[in-house]
């Protein structure tokens, strides 16, 4: 079998049934053009694949500034490859002779930062964001919902009788996992203002720029709405935070707002566990941070009043001087 035969069936099969399929169709085109698409799976050893890792740990990443991190590499490369071979081994029975040394391939990765906006820094960013973008990050900032999930929501999923939100995110399931997301009063007035705006998504961008196809036909109308697409509000969302002085925000962390101030609100972590849609609440563990921090304050008000000050040095001399003189007294 050949990468190209093994991509397209691996699609076909996997990719395109999961939340991430239009990303990991895109991962699979290029990394069947480095492989090459007539190469046999058979030939694919240890030297090939860190050569193409090493050429994907040498691109750019999208804003030109910084390489692609090591989590990308692993993430649409190195695991990716590794799934299509194990699959074509395990389950279509093809020859895909020695297995690569996986682990050899794979870079350390940092621990995810769990990064909150400061209601300053929420200010800031709102101020410079354009008016029409205002309402999906206001929404992922509330709901704790990714990007992608954000952009696929469409009036179907909104249940206004019963202030719910049903949201299909990632998971290995075919068409994503379902999940249950309760809308607050702040969520209801957003989405109610939405209305109108686009007959099946919810959020939506208005379009500044007239665009055409090459045979002439308007595909974009300069003042009409449009469904919020993947990369095109990049530019938009880098020149607000520019603005903004704001540092080291993905739009990723709204989510890890949401996050972190539910669980400083309430101290349950389960609760956010259901919240963000996390299969395992190790994952939701990263925001632990914030029960200690609370932990702390808990302690610092427990404290007996005048606590510190009992213990100084200066009360000790002072509470020594004192029962040298009552046992003189009672001599």
């Amino acid at each position: 079998m050949t990468m190209n035969e093994a991509a397209e069936r691996f699609y076909q099969e996997i990719a395109q049934h999961q939340a991430s399929g239009e990303d990991v169709d895109r991962w699979l085109m290029r990394l069947v053009k480095r492989v090459e698409p007539g190469r046999l799976l058979s030939e694919i050893d240890d030297d090939l694949v860190a050569r193409i890792v090493g050429e994907r740990r040498a691109d750019r990443a999208r804003n030109k500034k910084t390489p692609v991190s090591p989590g990308t590499v692993n993430r649409d490369t190195t695991e990716l490859l590794r799934r299509i071979m194990r699959r074509a081994d395990k389950v279509w029975k093809v020859d895909v002779g020695e297995m690569p040394d996986w682990g050899q391939h794979l870079f350390e990765e940092p621990e995810e930062r769990v990064r909150e906006a400061s209601y300053d820094e929420e200010d800031r960013i709102f101020a410079s964001l354009r008016q029409d973008l205002h309402p999906i990050v206001r929404f992922a900032m509330i709901s704790g919902c990714r990007l992608g999930e954000c952009r696929r929501l469409t009036w179907a999923d909104v249940d206004f009788d019963r202030s719910e939100i049903r949201i299909v995110g990632k998971s290995k399931r075919p068409g994503g996992k379902l999940r249950i997301v309760p809308m607050t009063r702040a969520m209801v007035a957003l989405l109610q203002g939405c209305r109108g705006h686009h007959p099946v998504y919810v959020f939506t961008y208005v379009c500044e720029r007239p665009r055409t196809s090459r045979d002439g036909t308007v595909v974009r109308r300069k003042g009409e709405r449009y469904p919020i697409s993947r990369d095109g509000w990049r530019r938009l969302w880098a020149d607000a935070l520019d603005h903004a002085r704001v540092r080291n925000f993905r739009l990723h962390d709204t989510r890890h707002t949401s996050a972190t101030r539910g669980l400083r609100a309430s101290g349950n972590l389960k609760a956010v566990q259901k919240q963000l849609g996390h299969a395992d609440i190790k994952t939701t563990a990263k925001y632990a941070h914030v029960l200690v921090e609370d932990i702390r304050d808990m302690m610092e008000a427990a404290s007996r009043p005048g606590s510190a000050s009992r213990h100084s040095p200066d009360r000790a001399s002072a509470d020594a001087e004192n029962s040298v003189k009552d046992q003189k007294v009672r001599r």
